[in-house]
């Protein structure tokens, strides 16, 4: 629908992600600003992945990209079309969610560089991390919770418990 870039600024900004709405541009001009904003260029720490298109000649184009599968919830992925015509210069952008991406892409539920969208298709260009899963330090503490509930219960100090402090079993 062509708003992808105005979606994901806002989705960032009002999730506290960001400071403020970045600037105006292209969705595949966006990685600059990600970085300026505290995103980390995770592109090249990624497997990668070889992705073929064919082209409006009917000529076989191939890719090499980032492995989107390596992408986890929070992850910006940026994107710019290569086949089977590039009509839309401005590219893609969509955040990486538990169940798919959040963008104004219509199939959420593909990778969009695999192309569902009529007859575009996307490369990914680079995949910006900042934060993610917001929720994984919650989730360490409160499986050390419960081992420390479990195994020192009744030690005074239960962090620093040790089983042959003396007390029975």
């Amino acid at each position: 629908q062509k708003y992808c870039y105005a979606y994901v600024k806002i989705a960032l900004w009002r999730s506290g992600i960001v400071d403020g709405i970045l600037e105006k541009q292209a969705a595949k001009d966006a990685g600059p600003q990600l970085v300026k904003a505290g995103f980390t260029d995770i592109s090249s720490s990624l497997p990668q992945v070889e992705v073929t298109y064919e082209n409006v000649s009917g000529e076989t184009l191939k890719h090499t990209q980032p492995d989107l599968t390596y992408s986890l919830p929070g992850d910006v992925i940026v994107y710019e079309q290569v086949a089977p015509v590039a009509t839309d210069p401005a590219g893609h952008i969509d955040i990486r969610t538990y169940h798919g991406f959040v963008s104004d892409f219509i199939n959420l539920r593909v990778f969009p560089a695999l192309g569902v969208s009529g007859n575009k298709r996307y490369r990914v260009i680079g995949i910006y991390r900042k934060t993610s899963d917001l929720m994984s330090e919650a989730r360490v503490k409160a499986f050390l919770r419960i081992i420390r509930e479990h195994e020192a219960k009744g030690f005074e100090k239960p962090y620093n418990a040790l089983k042959w402090e003396g007390k029975k079993q």
